[in-house]
């Protein structure tokens, strides 16, 4: 039978946790995994005496729980600068200095015993994965199972991970070792009510926008395949259901040419469409994926 895991990061989430598989009659322990966080971050413990009561914790509970290894999430510090007001000011922590102290977490257990001979070791979102690697490979080896928890090499995108991927691509290196954006937002120029202004057929309700605005990289005029490529053609704000780009006043748009445009976040993207259809070079659609976000 597959093992339960579980994150934990207070005394009282054991408590509950244990108490739960108690009332229910698990008849098992449940694996658990120690979360180490930062300042300013998500869940997780923020010092080593913490950990430590979290461990204590899990002790008191007789076998109700097992830990089965330590967890963390270092992704939103190599990403801080695409939060608004952010851009300048000194971080509270670094990445380095983050996984500096799940290091000596790791440790601090393994000396208290907390630790089987085997344990995992998991982290790495898709900003920095390339820094956990840096700081956990070559640690406890024949022991830890380092899992990587990097999401967008799936999809990549246009904006806050085409910026901070370490996969993104640098002028000389081949293009095999380098991530591509898979996924494209399609719409129609719904209206040319000013000058300066086309409205597109996406808003809120279907384009991620959370880290940054769908970036239009192609347009298609009406009754044509021909595809040229755009830049310069920002989407300035949205609605529900409405985009607002900015174009120049002599830019051949009309209503009814279609708008291609890259995201920023692809799990946003995943979150509102379960099925996306899958397109080939041509732009001919082939098949769709359904997505379980």
């Amino acid at each position: 039978m597959t093992p339960i895991t579980d994150f934990v990061d207070s005394p009282e989430g054991v408590r509950a946790l244990a108490a739960a598989a108690r009332e229910h009659g698990l008849g098992r322990h449940i694996e658990v995994l120690l979360e180490i966080g930062h300042a300013e971050g998500r869940a997780g413990v923020r010092t080593l005496p913490a950990l430590e009561r979290v461990w204590q914790a899990i002790q008191e509970e007789e076998g109700a729980l097992r830990l089965a290894g330590v967890t963390g999430f270092e992704g939103l510090l190599a990403i801080n600068r695409f939060e608004t007001g952010r851009a300048n000011e000194p971080a509270p922590v670094t990445v380095e200095s983050y996984l500096k102290l799940v290091v000596e977490g790791i440790e601090g257990l393994k000396g208290m015993g907390a630790l089987d001979a085997s344990f995992i070791v998991t982290a790495g979102g898709s900003a920095a994965f390339n820094y956990v690697l840096d700081a956990f490979a070559d640690r406890w080896p024949g022991s830890a199972q380092m899992i990587l928890r990097s999401g967008c090499y799936v999809t990549h995108d246009h904006g806050m991970y085409a910026n901070t991927s370490p996969l993104r691509g640098r002028p000389d290196w081949p293009s095999e070792s380098t991530l591509r954006p898979a996924l494209e937002l399609w719409s129609y120029v719904q209206s040319r009510p000013e000058p300066n202004l086309a409205l597109l057929t996406f808003g809120r309700r279907d384009a991620p926008y959370d880290y940054g605005l769908p970036v239009p990289i192609a347009h298609l005029p009406a009754r044509s395949l021909e595809r040229r490529e755009v830049s310069e053609w920002p989407v300035v704000k949205v609605n529900d259901q409405h985009a607002y780009m900015a174009v120049p006043a002599d830019a051949e748009v009309e209503v009814g040419d279609r708008i291609v445009c890259g995201i920023s976040h692809p799990c946003t993207a995943f979150d509102m469409w379960r099925v996306i259809p899958l397109l080939d070079d041509a732009d001919t659609v082939i098949g769709a994926i359904r997505t379980f976000f």
